[in-house]
């Protein structure tokens, strides 16, 4: 994911640099803003030993009668940095 985010970051950068290019500030922002968020996964994957669970946060729903669902469903990404 590292090597997916300096890739994006040097193609942000070699598509500002083209003056002809229709758009640039735009696909600039948006390659360099998805390279940070690659970076920051990979950095988090780093600090959890590689744990795929570490990027979600997963919460139990709570059935009618009180009890827990069996399923965990996905509610979001997990950015918890000790």
């Amino acid at each position: 994911m590292l090597d997916k985010s300096i890739s994006g970051m040097l193609s942000a950068i070699e598509i500002y640099n083209k003056p002809d290019f229709k758009y640039r500030e735009e696909i600039f922002s948006i390659l360099c803003i998805n390279s940070w968020e690659l970076f920051l996964k990979a950095k988090i994957l780093q600090l959890s030993n590689n744990k795929d669970s570490s990027l979600h946060v997963w919460e139990y729903r709570t059935l009618k009668n009180g009890n827990k669902a069996k399923k965990k469903p996905k509610k979001g990404i997990d950015l918890v940095i000790q």
